[in-house]
């Protein structure tokens, strides 16, 4: 993946609400509310996406966009964890790519899932305190899946 197909951006959340944490998230980047209420829909109207558990206290979204010319990562950290189905959660992954990325979208979920499996990682993760180093750490993180 060529480093002008993803982007990525970083929030700390400190609500205790995840559809408003998902719609801080889509705010970096999109300033359509219309836009954003659509992508918030797509999630929140879908009990697939939100019946999963966390995966090792994450919660992995995507939204398909045809509109979309990257692939878009969204992390959300919580300052204060959230419960989700009676589980901790302390970050969220909102994955935002065109239909054409489907195979690139499975790949880095599956990258990111080993990576938060990892304690040193997760551990890393949780204790960065600004998002611009939480980003940075992020996209070292991910010049491997690129390259």
């Amino acid at each position: 993946m060529k480093n002008d197909e993803l982007e990525t951006f970083v929030k700390i959340l400190n609500v205790k609400d995840l559809k408003e944490s998902v719609r801080i998230l889509l705010n970096e980047k999109y300033s359509d509310k219309v836009m954003v209420d659509d992508f918030l829909k797509i999630i929140f109207d879908r009990d697939s996406s939100l019946t999963k558990l966390p995966f090792n206290d994450f919660i992995f979204l995507k939204i398909e966009n045809e509109n979309e010319k990257n692939l878009n990562i969204f992390l959300g950290i919580l300052n204060d964890p959230l419960i989700l189905n009676d589980e901790r959660l302390n970050g969220l992954f909102l994955l935002v790519f065109p239909d054409s990325f489907r195979q690139k979208y499975l790949e880095i979920t599956s990258y990111l899932k080993r990576l938060i499996i990892s304690k040193s990682f997760k551990q890393k993760l949780l204790s960065l305190k600004n998002e611009k180093e939480i980003k940075s750490f992020i996209k070292k993180e991910l010049q491997d899946f690129e390259s």
